[in-house]
């Protein structure tokens, strides 16, 4: 996979050190501790029923059987789109030098009409996978519009997730602007593109 560009804001080193004070401080209290990534992945087009859609990409080239026919329609001839929400519970280790890149991953299929991304539909997600919470929680995302701890409806978000699973603390963390590849959670994404490589949905 070729090196995507990254930008390097201003506030990148402190965000990379908020993280790691994350890490740290979920080490410390690691019995009490919950550590939870969030992401959305790129929307997934389908097509009407009886119309496949492919989500490859035009030139790009697919592996079929001789005997089978490749046809699909083209990703732009689209109406409608699904967006995975992924969940990265991780296991948090007992020192630093280990890995924070274990754990129970769990995918939420959304319309992305009529169950798009927002504070809440994030926060209710959060609170299905955590069915046993301990009384720390930390959460860490991306930037997005539908995840940013500056936002008046996110803060109001983690308020319910605070109260629902009757917490302790809550520590929110974002990545910089353009470093979302420090997010634990995208990880993931690149197992999760394996099955919806050259594939057509209807």
């Amino acid at each position: 996979q070729t090196r995507p560009l990254r930008a390097s804001p201003p506030a990148r080193p402190s965000c990379h050190a908020q993280f790691q004070y994350m890490q740290e401080m979920a080490i410390a209290n690691r019995e009490a501790s919950d550590f939870i990534t969030m992401d959305d992945q790129a929307k997934v087009p389908f097509g009407d029923p009886n119309t496949m859609v492919s989500t490859g990409e035009r030139g790009k080239v697919s592996l079929v059987p001789k005997e089978t026919t490749l046809a699909a329609l083209d990703h732009d001839m689209t109406r409608a789109s699904i967006t995975p929400s992924v969940i990265f519970k991780i296991e948090v280790p007992d020192s630093i030098d280990k890995s924070f890149y274990r754990g129970k991953v769990t995918v939420f299929v959304n319309d992305a009409v009529f169950q798009s991304s927002s504070p809440f539909r994030h926060g209710a997600a959060l609170c299905k996978v955590l069915l046993n919470p301990k009384p720390i929680l930390f959460k860490f995302t991306d930037g997005g519009v539908d995840q940013r701890n500056t936002l008046e409806s996110v803060k109001i978000a983690a308020v319910c997730v605070f109260k629902e699973l009757n917490l302790d603390m809550l520590i929110m963390c974002r990545c910089a602007p353009g470093q979302s590849y420090t997010n634990p959670c995208e990880r993931c994404m690149s197992v999760l593109n394996l099955s919806l490589q050259n594939v057509a949905l209807a």
